[in-house]
């Protein structure tokens, strides 16, 4: 488990790098992008990204399967398969927001082991081993541990699979219940911000697999909970996703359940 863990750490770093090229393509205005649906961008960065991270994954643990959002899932035969999204929030990529990130995540059994969320605009990496702790860089996370919920900030996500309807009804809660929230355009990079206390909880109707999985393990492990869409790991199938510091449990419960 070391040995991956290490490997993804430096591999995300890796595929940061070549994601701050593209950009700089997509800055002068030569990098091709592909519309998969409403708001749903694809770039040959993304592909290229992600043919990287693949490769170097075969390459190294040539056994373990693969799961990634441009490509097509490889199964393994040793229980281990890697989760990955290339660039997690692409739009903000091609426009030069500076919310954007590689995610690579890796399950065991259905067990999330490995997480990491790179930053490759900032140079931070987030990133976990199951019971190891939650790292910025070296430097040990926790998420918020105010027991005071006025004042507190959640991200969201909003998926257009879910539609609207539920998405203005929990922004009313959150007004209604004096909480405030923002909305970024990237889950993993939202999640990360809830592991190190810029935020205090995450919500989105219908999350992909490759969102969120390295993202809810830093959150476990930096001492935040995962309330809705655990199962992840074990299906990989689309979820509701609810992530919360404890004092705010409640409250993404409800919203949950709207």
């Amino acid at each position: 488990m070391h040995d991956r863990y290490e490997f993804a750490k430096s591999l995300s770093r890796k595929a940061g790098t070549m994601a701050m090229d593209f950009q700089q393509q997509c800055r002068n205005g030569q990098l091709p992008i592909d519309s998969k649906g409403i708001q749903d961008f694809v770039t040959q960065a993304d592909k290229s990204v992600e043919d990287l991270i693949r490769d170097e994954i075969a390459a190294s643990f040539k056994n373990d399967g693969f799961f990634g959002e441009e490509s097509s899932p490889v199964k393994g035969n040793n229980g281990y398969v890697w989760v990955v999204d290339p660039i997690d929030g692409t739009s903000n990529f091609i426009r030069g927001f500076d919310q954007w990130c590689i995610s690579i995540a890796c399950v065991f059994e259905g067990v999330r082991v490995i997480g990491c969320i790179y930053d490759p605009v900032r140079n931070i990496l987030y990133h976990a081993m199951r019971q190891q702790g939650a790292f910025e860089n070296d430097k040990r996370m926790r998420v918020n541990s105010t027991e005071m919920v006025h004042g507190a900030v959640v991200v969201l996500g909003l998926s257009r699979r879910a539609g609207v309807a539920k998405y203005l009804k929990v922004i009313e809660y959150l007004y209604d219940n004096e909480i405030d929230h923002r909305k970024a355009g990237s889950a993993a990079m939202g999640l990360a911000q809830v592991a190190n206390g810029q935020a205090d909880g995450y919500f989105e109707s219908d999350l992909n697999a490759w969102d969120c999985m390295a993202g809810f393990l830093i959150i476990e492990e930096a001492g935040g909970l995962v309330l809705v869409g655990s199962d992840m790991s074990k299906t990989l199938r689309n979820s509701n996703v609810a992530v919360s510091i404890p004092a705010l449990a409640h409250h993404l419960n409800k919203m949950s359940q709207m």
